[in-house]
């Protein structure tokens, strides 16, 4: 597309991720550009403190406590855990994925209007002007179709990132609780939200091992329950 008639939109399409380690994703002409949906969504969680307290029941309340009373403190970087762990990663690959078909249908349309317009330039005056005026009036019309169907991606591309967002928000939040009562752990701090912690009580390793293991269990007893269908009828 030439001249003012093609002006390429700099919207980011794809607020995409928390920390789905997205930054990694083909653009639309620098107008859809990915995100980590781990490391986005930690722009959010940067804000809130994660405490989980195990020690009693889901809603028990903080007590003061006496100076012998000690206390097992845990810290997560929750942006590692969505950038790192199995179900991120398959997160990310998921979005990524389909950025790049949405893409690829927009680049083709683009590569139609270029297409067009070079031929409606080459012909020069030997088009009558009723001609061209069709002919422009085509481009035109496929020109905003191209901004009809990026605004449409757009809102599909966000509304996939949402829902990837809050699917793993929750079960790193159920992992974590888990985690917590496995072993004794009285606190779970989210890094970024904490001013200062020895590396010592930093868990997040462990919390990414075992979001890892407990997904793994759950695809295993997937296929198990997944019933045997009889390839010979």
């Amino acid at each position: 597309m030439t001249g003012a008639r093609w002006v390429w939109a700099c919207r980011i399409a794809v607020p995409i991720a928390v920390t789905l380690g997205v930054p990694r994703v083909a653009t639309v002409k620098g107008t859809i550009e990915g995100e980590s949906v781990m490391r986005k969504f930690s722009n959010v969680v940067l804000g809130l403190l994660f405490v989980i307290i195990v020690a009693g029941a889901a809603n028990a309340q903080v007590v003061s406590l006496a100076p012998s009373t000690q206390i097992k403190v845990g810290v997560v970087d929750v942006a590692r855990v969505f950038d790192e762990s199995d179900a991120g990663i398959a997160a990310n690959n998921q979005l990524n994925q389909f950025i790049a078909e949405l893409q690829a249908d927009l680049d083709a349309l683009e590569a139609q209007i270029n297409a067009l317009e070079r031929e409606l330039q080459q012909a020069g005056d030997e088009l009558a002007e009723a001609d061209r005026e069709a002919r422009q009036a085509q481009i035109d019309q496929l020109i905003e179709e191209y901004f009809s169907r990026f605004d449409t991606y757009e809102a599909h591309i966000q509304e996939l990132s949402q829902s990837l967002q809050q699917a793993l928000l929750d079960e790193i939040f159920q992992v974590i609780r888990f985690f917590a009562e496995q072993y004794g752990y009285d606190v779970i701090l989210e890094a970024n939200a904490t001013l200062y912690y020895r590396l010592g009580v930093d868990v997040t390793s462990d919390v990414i091992r075992t979001y890892n293991e407990r997904r793994r269990q759950s695809l295993e007893s997937v296929d198990e329950a997944a019933p045997v269908t009889d390839e010979t009828e």
